[in-house]
């Protein structure tokens, strides 16, 4: 399933009664209610899960600076593309652990590790996302305009019920991708006990 953010948009319109849009520059009441909601909204909708679909890992980029705080040794560049961090490893030492010890200030990570991997989330673009995410986002855009497109709020009430219900629907969807992991990693000591 291949669609635009003004597919998107258009099918949340659709739900509340509103009339469809092309563009967001368009000359009208729907098109100037969505724009001025869309992308934060979008952005939203994409970090308050940690959705599969929206999942990269990179190995951060280490900067030239020095950090000016004395409590860091290391800054790295966040990727561009960047929403929020999942996990940060700490890659050094040739192996694989857990990194506790970071702060992720404006676009940089502080640490006091050499070398740091990051699983984050990042904007994909639209004609990329799965079915289920697109009418649970639908749900979400139509329940936000829902009283600016149709001058009433009580339709707000259905809408806040129905976008819970896709909101569900969509993080089992997601889980359903992955198979169970475990919340910790196993450490070499129990590895050498089996």
């Amino acid at each position: 399933m291949s669609q635009t953010k003004f597919d998107i948009a258009s099918g949340a319109l659709t739900r509340l009664g509103g009339n469809t849009i092309q563009d967001f520059s368009e000359d009208s009441h729907e098109a100037t209610v969505v724009a001025n909601i869309y992308d934060s909204l979008f952005e939203q909708a994409l970090t308050e899960y940690n959705w599969n679909f929206a999942k990269k890992n990179t190995q951060l980029s280490k900067t030239t600076s020095t950090p000016v705080d004395p409590n860091w040794s290391y800054e790295y560049a966040l990727p561009s593309d960047y929403l929020r961090a999942v996990q940060v490893m700490n890659t050094a030492g040739g192996g694989l652990t857990y990194a506790s010890d970071y702060s992720i200030e404006q676009q940089f990570v502080y640490a006091n590790q050499d070398g740091l991997l990051m699983k984050y989330l990042y904007k994909p673009d639209e004609s990329n996302l799965p079915p289920w995410f697109v009418y649970y986002f639908q749900s979400a855009l139509a329940y936000h305009i829902c009283e600016p497109i149709t001058g009433v709020g009580s339709t707000k009430e259905v809408l806040w019920r129905e976008l819970d219900d896709y909101r569900r629907k969509a993080t089992v969807q997601d889980k359903l991708e992955n198979p169970a992991q475990s919340a910790f990693p196993i450490s070499s000591l129990i590895l050498a006990r089996r």
